[in-house]
């Protein structure tokens, strides 16, 4: 299970274009960071409706490796919650959320954040 702090890799899927210039390539290693993390509760811990509660999690990337060398970045969080999947329809592709409802991402998962500053690249 995920803990804040914990550290994750991934990849850039689509490369980033700024005035019609890639600025960062497809396939770019990046690194993310777990902001917050909590795991889901077994029902009859609701006193109000007696159902579980899902677990969540809230992400952000915090640097890429352009040109050889490590960019510190900010983004945006992604904050993903469990559910059922009777609750939330079928997973989207990518993405299962088991009976537990921990949140888990598959490999093939696809996450959009934004940069929160600008960045120098060079």
């Amino acid at each position: 299970m995920a803990r804040a702090g914990d550290f994750f890799s991934a990849t850039v899927d689509e490369p980033v274009v700024v005035d019609g210039q890639i600025v960062v390539a497809a396939g770019t290693l990046a690194t993310g960071r777990v902001l917050e993390v909590r795991a889901s509760t077994p029902g009859g811990i609701n006193l109000f409706d007696n159902a579980p509660e899902p677990g969540y999690l809230r992400i952000v990337l915090v640097s890429l490796q352009v040109g050889g060398k490590t960019v510190i970045i900010e983004t945006s969080s992604i904050f993903a919650k469990g559910g059922t999947r009777e609750a939330r329809g079928a997973a989207a592709p990518g993405e299962s959320v088991r009976e537990s409802e921990e949140v888990v991402f598959g490999v093939d998962r696809r996450l959009n954040f934004r940069l929160a500053q600008s960045v120098d690249l060079q």
